[in-house]
């Protein structure tokens, strides 16, 4: 004989089991879903489909970012070399690449997508490099015209800081002495590291400069060093 022990969402005698893993309940919809799902239908695909890549670019491009220094009016090689790497890395540079494509009636659908591409690419670019520059200075820049025009704006305006990095960095590379609380491979690499930088400024440092400069950073009781490595040369 069946009785009604307990009804559970009004349509149920039983209670609700420990999973609902292919039960029916779970595939009915409040009137509220319905209603969100008939929407959903009104919205082409694509644009659906463009809004969930646009969210996982979004996201994968903040994971990029975190590593881009904030500018602060020196070293603008190094920060437009990390721009560039993460614009490039997520295929939104094309705004750096090209000029904006101008389009009519008669433009072709590639043209049409094309320009699409590249105003995503400027909007995005624009907003990644004011995201990484000092507040301070971001308030003396004027609002550009499109991304391209932004990095040549900051290139210019900061031309003379960077000048004055590349002699910082100069002065560091000829003045600098291993004192011996570092390791003497940590102190070469800092030194490298130094000449990279320049070379990146356009200040190519000689590979042989580049030795002696380590050589003479090096205390007396490395003389030697410098004895045989003259010898060497001198061969």
């Amino acid at each position: 004989m069946w009785f009604l022990e307990k009804v559970v969402c009004g349509s149920h005698n039983h209670p609700i089991p420990e999973s609902l893993l292919s039960h029916s309940y779970v595939g009915h919809l409040t009137e509220e879903e319905e209603n969100i799902v008939e929407s959903l239908t009104q919205i082409p695909l694509e644009d659906i489909l463009d809004s969930i890549d646009g969210f996982i670019s979004s996201k994968s491009l903040h994971s990029y970012t975190s590593s881009i220094s904030f500018f602060n009016g020196t070293d603008f090689s190094e920060w437009k070399e990390n721009v560039e790497f993460t614009l490039g890395v997520q295929d939104i540079d094309l705004a750096l690449q090209i000029e904006k494509r101008i389009i009519d009636d008669k433009s072709s659908t590639e043209d049409k997508d094309l320009l699409k591409k590249w105003e995503r690419s400027d909007r995005l670019s624009i907003q990644l490099m004011r995201m990484h520059i000092d507040a301070n200075i971001k308030e003396s820049i004027p609002k550009p015209k499109n991304a391209k025009k932004f990095m040549e704006i900051v290139k210019e305006r900061f031309k003379t800081a960077d000048k004055s990095l590349a002699g910082k960095l100069m002065d560091d590379l000829t003045t600098m002495k291993y004192t011996g609380v570092r390791s003497m491979h940590q102190h070469v690499i800092e030194m490298r590291s130094i000449s990279a930088k320049l070379t990146e400024m356009k200040l190519t440092v000689d590979e042989n400069f580049l030795v002696q400069f380590i050589l003479n950073s090096l205390p007396p009781q490395y003389a030697h060093f410098q004895v045989h490595y003259n010898t060497i040369t001198e061969k």
